[in-house]
């Protein structure tokens, strides 16, 4: 989310047919709705962000040049009001103005001793240190969510070999999670959750030890629960085989649903990338141990 999206867009045209695109028309029913109730569309620390943004830039404008505001007084009490409500639901901390507009601004830094030359840099570093700690503190939330948000291996594997490139492929998915915002990009989560399962095919079946003794020729990397199983079923004996094989059989049906559904959503495309990311660990440990005794 971006600051603009609070704004209606607004097509200006130049005495030369230019046409250009200014965001100054403040969306307040948005606005409203936002601080009535969260969205499922819309990440709440993200918008809690812009909105101290633009609280903060604009309380910046009018305290230094005095102009380029895209709020009027009105419209700013609008914010002001969502951004406290926002910040109140999400257990954030919250900022303490002793004026509502701009006007009261004003009224504030002279009666303060920041007005006279110069003094728009102390009214520049007030505004600033009032809004960005509470930046600050939804930043340090959001880069928490992001190394929590999805699942990681209690006893993770060093990638070694071949298995290193699947580690780049999940931290990739990792970031490609941590961005999506809309059904195309959960869309596009499932298909790297199937990349990696074609990946972990590719690289952990060995046909000379994985391969059918009745069937000579080797199955194709996207046939990855049977390849995938034999590399289960060759290394494991009894139950713990079809449970695993199970899994990762699973794993793959949960990928291609988020990778081909209409409109995936967050919940389907991380319950599939922690299946995949637990799938890679599984096998990549069942093949460290196999390679291991082979050494033996």
């Amino acid at each position: 989310m971006k600051t603009d999206d609070l704004f209606d867009p607004v097509t200006n045209e130049d005495v030369f047919g230019s046409e250009t695109v200014e965001y100054t028309n403040l969306k307040t029913d948005f606005i409203n709705e936002l601080a009535k109730s969260p969205r499922h569309d819309i990440d709440e620390l993200e918008l809690a962000k812009v909105l101290l943004s633009l609280l903060r830039d604009e309380f910046i404008s009018y305290g230094t040049d005095g102009g380029g505001m895209r709020l009027s007084d009105e419209t700013l009490k609008i914010v002001l009001r969502a951004a406290k409500i926002v910040l109140k639901r999400n257990g954030l901390p919250e900022f303490v103005l002793q004026f509502r507009d701009f006007s009261g601004f004003g009224d504030y830094w002279r009666k303060m001793g920041m007005s006279g030359g110069g003094s728009w840099s102390a009214r520049r570093a007030f505004i600033q240190d009032i809004f960005n700690p509470i930046i600050d503190v939804i930043e340090d939330r959001q880069d928490e969510a992001y190394l929590t948000q999805m699942s990681t291996p209690v006893s993770e594997i060093q990638a070694i070999g071949d298995w290193s490139r699947i580690k780049d492929e999940i931290t990739q998915l990792r970031n490609r999670y941590a961005t999506a915002k809309t059904p195309q990009d959960f869309s596009a989560v499932g298909t790297a959750c199937v990349r990696i399962i074609e990946g972990i095919s590719r690289v952990a079946y060995k046909q000379d030890i994985h391969g059918d003794s009745t069937d000579s020729s080797e199955p194709p990397v996207d046939k990855t629960n049977i390849r995938i199983g034999r590399v289960i079923e060759v290394s494991l004996e009894g139950r713990k085989n079809a449970e695993l094989r199970s899994l990762a059989k699973s794993s793959s049906e949960v990928a291609h649903k988020v990778k081909h559904a209409t409109t995936p959503n967050a919940l389907q495309a991380g319950l599939a990338s922690d299946a995949v990311i637990l799938l890679a660990s599984i096998i990549q440990r069942i093949e460290q141990a196999r390679s291991e005794e082979a050494e033996i």
